[in-house]
């Protein structure tokens, strides 16, 4: 499996470092503003394939000694890379603005170099659709990469025909593209280190299939997400007081087999009824 995720990643940063490249060309030789802003960008998203890879490799893990609970809450320090990356190219993006005019000398070959990145581009979302998170954020950012290129060709070639501010409008529209990235991850961020619980939808079907298939009373339960899709929490059950400890252990373990069922990793606490949770 992983293997075969080293292949695939070493494809997709292939392409995205020749796209990046082609992008790089279209500012660096013939003046695009609109490229300038899209090539750190392209940077920015290389270092988050590298960080979604590195912490991909232990979110996978077995619990062990010092992470009794798994892995999975170090897919966050990818987030937080991801958001430091982002803000900082956004103040590199926004001090070039500032800095550069709307009007300034643009050449015919920046429409070539948005389009060469495009097509570099173009097949990555296709590559990643198949492959285990978190690997599959990488391929959402992908696709904003192939809508800021179509908004560079766009751009570009409104500049060639009319007004280099077009140009320059189109690396102000990508800019936005830099701090709506910031505020999704860092919303992300927020949302998986503040133990919210899921929607309830997954935590009724839960506490129905616990029900219906072993016949107890539910008296709590609480879950939190700390991955996208993946949950810890405890619950509480009540059984009759003839249950005996070798029951409730049963009882214990088939209620854990439910849970991995929606991927989640539960505490159970069986207590017989009329008791109170403590």
């Amino acid at each position: 499996m992983m293997a075969r995720v080293k292949t695939k990643l070493l494809i997709v940063a292939a392409l995205a470092s020749m796209g990046t490249v082609a992008k790089s060309l279209g500012w660096i030789l013939y003046g695009s503003i609109t490229l300038m802003v899209d090539t750190l960008t392209c940077i920015a998203n290389l270092v988050a394939l590298g960080a979604a890879f590195h912490y991909s490799r232990f979110t996978w893990k077995a619990p062990d000694e010092k992470h009794p609970y798994g892995h999975w809450r170090l897919s966050l320090a990818g987030s937080f890379i991801i958001i430091l990356t982002y803000s900082f190219m956004a103040g590199v993006s926004t001090m070039e603005l500032i800095h550069q005019p709307p009007s300034h000398e643009l050449m015919a070959g920046a429409l070539y170099s948005a389009t060469a990145g495009l097509l570099f581009y173009s097949p990555l979302p296709f590559i990643l659709r198949k492959v285990e998170d978190p690997l599959q954020v990488y391929g959402l950012f992908t696709i904003s990469e192939i809508l800021e290129s179509l908004i560079a060709i766009t751009v570009i070639s409104l500049s060639l025909e009319s007004s280099p501010v077009f140009d320059y409008l189109g690396g102000l529209v990508i800019l936005g593209f830099i701090f709506y990235e910031i505020w999704e991850n860092a919303a992300k961020y927020i949302r998986l280190t503040s133990d919210t619980a899921p929607g309830s939808p997954l935590i009724e079907a839960m506490v129905n299939d616990i029900k219906g298939s072993l016949k107890v009373e539910v008296a709590s339960i609480r879950i939190r997400e700390i991955y996208p899709g993946r949950y810890q929490g405890d619950i509480v059950v009540r059984v009759p007081e003839k249950y005996s400890v070798v029951e409730a252990h049963s009882l214990a373990d088939r209620i854990e087999e439910i849970g991995c069922k929606y991927n989640a990793q539960l505490t159970v606490h069986v207590e017989p009824r009329g008791g109170e949770c403590g």
